[in-house]
């Protein structure tokens, strides 16, 4: 027998004895199995047999001791020095697993929990099939409850497992098969966007690693206070038009997905900010003011609420005949001078100023200018005050001075400084003079002089003087565009219409008239009754009214609009009739498709309804189109190929049907 180490028991083979013998000298104690000895033999167990010795209460450290073939168990004691020691025998109790159970799956790990009746280590076995192929390494630790956590899974995939437990005995217990399944991975979100931002509106835009839900949340803080409905097609490519927001304002934003595989997506916090949204009409005029600067010319002020342009029109006897050139610079603050002007006369005048398109005019006023002091008839020629410019326009100007005494009197000039042969001579004598200069070509730089006669001094002149004469003004509006069409989608009316071809087009103009009348008729479009639905021209061909009354029936008309500010007659209108999309729909089964798809309908019995398949750039895919039955529903087949026959890949596509007064689309997915 081997020697054990001081207070290690250990099992050893002996011979074959009848009775319980004592290797080591001692007596035995009070008690079955009690005995004063360092070794121990046990005569007439069953052969070959694992045994639970329990040696002053403590079991074997190894677990078990065997019993050979002939039935006999022996085992040793090593104290240092004889004395008493309690050894018990049992046949130990059968390893039994139970409550096994899986537990906090993700999408690379799962927890196994179970539990045996004796202490025993832990292990799994696991693999993607019932062969298994993978376990984790085995835990230790002696326990009645086991938990062993299994890492490095691939996610969206089914596993095989079964528990293993072995115990100090070194017997195994292994339970039966079993499965779970892991998580898909986490939904991400990616590449957000401000793909559009207006001064009201914001278009967000974002990607998910599988198709999912869409919403945002938005607000002036990262509080947020606001969201979208969720839109709840599940799509890779996300877009939410966001609406009523401030202009010219900083907004808050985070995008939300969800899928129903696990936990919600969501993104960081993000801004936009809005566009400054551009005052609309005339600008506002106010402290207009009129100084004489000196005999021939007027400076004139006046402010206005908003940066515009400055202009003065004026003339004698009120007709307003006469301009300063248009100073496009864009003030609040505006100083005009006018002049030269004729001394001695009394003028009209108002100030105008544009913003755009829209301009603004003051009310009427007056100023007065003064004859200079006369000179006294000592014999010398007439004194000429300095001529200026009462009125100006593209093909006339009326020139105006004064002399000291009555005269005959002339205006020379031409469009060089030698003046010419073109002269306009006044019939009769006086102080004050106006000569009208006509047949004169627009935009272009005169020069002339006053002539002055009488008998005491002769002739004299004044110095030359110029003037320009206005740009001819355009004064004809573009043409009424037409083409006007307006079907009723979801959300609103789409108009659109034929593109004006003129070179100075600005815009498009869209009125609106509700066409029911109190006793039911209607009334024709009237466009003193029509409210103009956009304040700036429109730069596209097309419109778009969201704010209707499912219930109502509406007029439409456009107008053309040119740099200027000429505005075209209107179009012939189109009548629009909402209550009638109620009964207007399509439904598109299944969605997701894996291939063909089946569009149903409901639309007026005998339309012509015609269904267009795009995709989400735009491009058309197919066109399908068929005549409605008596019961006013249908449907349409679709084989998932395209124009030329050819399968469409995977993605988002639009399907848009219409019958020519309506129109509804709808978004579905095709999976291959």
């Amino acid at each position: 027998m081997r020697e054990l180490d001081r207070g290690r028991v250990s099992a050893v083979v002996a011979l074959a004895a009848a009775v319980v013998a004592l290797v080591a000298p001692g007596a035995l104690a009070d008690g079955p199995g009690a005995r004063d000895a360092t070794s121990h033999v046990l005569i007439g167990v069953s052969p070959g047999s694992s045994f639970g010795v329990v040696v002053d209460g403590e079991p074997l450290p190894e677990g078990s001791v065997e019993s050979d073939p002939l039935g006999i168990l022996e085992f040793a004691v090593d104290d240092g020095a004889p004395g008493v020691h309690t050894v018990s025998f049992s046949l130990p109790e059968l390893l039994v697993l139970s409550s096994v159970a899986v537990d906090s799956v993700t999408s690379s790990s799962a927890v196994i929990r179970w539990q045996t009746n004796i202490p025993s280590n832990s292990s799994i076995e696991y693999g993607l099939t019932y062969d298994y192929g993978d376990a984790t390494g085995v835990d230790p630790e002696m326990t009645l409850s086991h938990r062993v956590v299994i890492e490095g899974l691939i996610p969206a995939s089914t596993y095989h497992f079964r528990a293993v437990s072995t115990d100090v005995f070194d017997r195994t217990a292994v339970s039966g098969d079993q499965v779970f399944e892991t998580a898909p991975p986490p939904l991400e979100i990616a590449d957000v966007t401000v793909s559009g931002v207006g001064p009201t509106w914001a278009i967000i835009g974002w990607t998910t690693t599988r198709p999912a839900t869409s919403r945002v949340e938005y607000g002036l803080t990262d509080g947020y206070g606001q969201e979208t409905s969720e839109d709840t097609l599940a799509v890779v490519e996300h877009s939410v038009m966001l609406t009523g927001l401030l202009d010219g304002t900083a907004h808050h934003f985070r995008v939300h997905s969800r899928d129903g595989y696990g936990p919600d997506a969501s993104s960081p916090d993000s801004t936009f900010t809005t566009m400054e949204l551009e005052p609309t009409g005339p600008p506002i005029i106010g402290d207009v003011a009129a100084l004489a600067e000196c005999v021939s010319s007027v400076v004139v002020t006046w402010t206005t609420d908003r940066p515009a342009t400055s202009r003065v029109r004026y003339g004698t006897r009120g007709d307003l005949d006469c301009s300063t050139q248009l100073d496009p610079a864009l003030v609040t603050d505006h100083v005009v001078r006018v002049g030269p002007v004729a001394p001695r006369h009394e003028y009209t005048f108002i100030v105008l100023s544009a913003c755009g398109a829209d301009t603004a005019e003051s009310t009427p006023l007056v100023f007065a200018t003064e004859l200079p002091e006369a000179s006294v008839n000592d014999g010398k020629g007439v004194t000429i005050a300095r001529p200026g410019i009462a009125c100006l326009a593209d093909t006339t100007a009326t020139i105006a001075w004064s002399t000291d005494r009555p005269c005959t009197t002339w205006v020379e000039y031409g469009t060089d400084k030698d003046l010419g042969s073109a002269n306009v001579q006044l019939p009769t004598r006086g102080y004050t003079y106006e000569a009208s200069l006509v047949g004169l070509a627009p935009g272009t730089l005169y020069y002339y002089r006053v002539c002055a006669w009488d008998e005491f001094g002769g002739a004299v002149y004044s110095n030359r003087s110029t003037f320009e004469t206005c740009e001819l003004v355009d004064r004809n509006p573009p043409e009424s565009p037409g083409g006007l069409s307006g079907i009723v989608v979801e959300g609103g009316v789409s108009l659109e219409w034929i593109p004006c071809g003129e070179e100075d087009l600005r815009g498009y103009y869209v009125y609106r008239m509700q066409s029911a009348r109190p006793d039911g008729g209607q009334y024709p479009f009237d466009i003193d009754r029509a409210v103009r639905m956009n304040d700036l021209p429109l730069w596209n061909a097309s419109y778009f009214d969201d704010d209707i009354d499912a219930r109502a029936t509406y007029h439409y008309a456009v107008s053309a609009v040119d740099l200027v500010g000429n505005e075209s007659a209107v179009s012939g209108p189109v009548t629009v009739q909402c209550s009638a999309f109620a009964e207007f729909r399509l439904s598109i089964l299944p969605n997701p498709s894996f291939g063909s798809a089946t569009l149903a309908y409901a639309a007026a019995p005998g339309a012509l309804v015609r269904a267009r398949i795009y995709t989400a750039t735009g491009r058309l895919v197919r066109e399908i189109s068929c005549t409605v039955s008596a019961s006013g529903q249908g449907s349409l087949a679709w084989d998932g190929r395209d124009l030329v026959n050819r399968p469409v890949g995977s993605g988002i596509y639009l399907c848009e049907l219409s019958d020519g007064g309506h129109a509804v689309r709808r978004k579905f997915t095709v999976l291959r």
